[in-house]
């Protein structure tokens, strides 16, 4: 019955995949729809002001006006509103996408804040451990030490005043003066911050006078998360892109800097002369990926032609998220490929 546990598997993943498609193609028919939406209501707001444009420069005509410098900056604005106009689509997907960007990178700090404040808890938890860990006066107050250097950090999730309660507790634990004369060693001294840096003091001075003195040492056994989320860390690989826009080529480089990725990419806003260099590095390109938002671009068929007979990856969204993970699975596939390649010829 092996098999028809392994066909369970396969149609599920099937499924899976096919209800993921069906979304992004879902995704993309509403994201065509609002650049319709937008486009028609640029025209509305632009085809108005050229024909009263129009009109002016008529009335100037009828005047037999040629030298006129408000003629010239009417005929200018003509040509800037007409462009206008032919671009709706283009403005209408700039928009859109810059949505999503947003939200996307909302999304994203939003992960990175819950990461960072994930790890400040477990670094309390391992310092309280650390504290509950030493066994003599000296040890305990020698950890304070460790915890100034998590101090911030501690602040940030209002745990310091709980770290230096225990290790307040933990000194006068074993404190013979405390426990002779019932004055404890270790006090509150107007703030918890105060409080920590007092003892923290009193920790190195023990340092100074003792012949083999205690050092505690600590280091968080977790990582700390960065300030902000990177994809295809230890990737590495030259990556094609064609498509999209300007504003979507810096949120990606920015989320691929800790990459060795090399990023090769013609936007909709880059100029022939880009579009002909992104064409010479098709052939040595380890990914090629299609926006397909965007594939309607004159130069799109041109660039796609000397791809070097690799298959491009086409993407139905201009969303960062969902290219990023396309780059990084594209470049683990071909990671993947060549390891594999190896271990045959071996």
């Amino acid at each position: 019955m092996d098999f028809i546990a392994e066909l369970e598997k396969k149609t599920q993943a099937l499924i899976a995949s096919g209800m993921s498609e069906l979304k992004e193609i879902e995704a993309q028919q509403q994201r065509q729809t609002q650049i319709a939406e937008i486009a028609e209501e640029i025209r509305q707001r632009l085809v108005p002001l050229v024909e009263k444009v129009e009109t002016l420069i008529g009335q100037f005509a009828q005047q037999t006006v040629s030298n006129s410098l408000t003629l010239k900056q009417l005929e200018q604005q003509k040509e800037t509103l007409e462009a206008q106009i032919q671009q709706a689509e283009v403005l209408a997907e700039a928009k859109i996408d810059e949505k999503l960007l947003q939200e996307e990178e909302r999304l994203l700090a939003k992960q990175d804040a819950e990461s960072l404040r994930e790890w400040r808890l477990r670094v309390k938890e391992e310092l309280i451990e650390l504290i509950e860990e030493q066994d003599d006066f000296y040890r305990a107050t020698d950890v304070a030490i460790a915890v100034k250097g998590y101090a911030d950090d501690l602040k940030e999730t209002g745990a310091l005043e709980e770290v230096v309660n225990r290790l307040v507790e933990q000194i006068n634990r074993y404190d013979r003066k405390a426990s002779e004369t019932g004055s404890p060693a270790a006090k509150f001294r107007g703030s918890y911050e105060n409080t920590l840096n007092f003892i923290v003091d009193v920790a190195h001075r023990n340092r100074q006078a003792a012949i083999d003195p205690p050092r505690s040492e600590f280091t968080s056994r977790q990582v700390k998360p960065s300030s902000r989320t990177t994809a295809c860390e230890g990737l590495g690989g030259k990556v094609v892109i064609v498509g999209g826009h300007d504003r979507l080529e810096t949120a990606v480089r920015n989320r691929l800097r800790q990459s060795e990725v090399e990023l090769v990419w013609a936007t909709s806003q880059t100029g022939p002369g880009i579009w002909a260099q992104v064409e010479a590095q098709l052939p040595g390109a380890d990914l090629i990926i299609v926006l397909t938002g965007y594939a309607s671009h004159k130069l799109t068929e041109k660039i796609l032609s000397g791809k070097g007979g690799r298959t491009p990856t086409y993407l139905t969204t201009t969303g960062m998220t969902r290219l990023v993970e396309a780059i990084e699975v594209g470049l683990k596939s071909q990671q993947l490929s060549q390891q594999l390649g190896k271990s045959r010829s071996a």
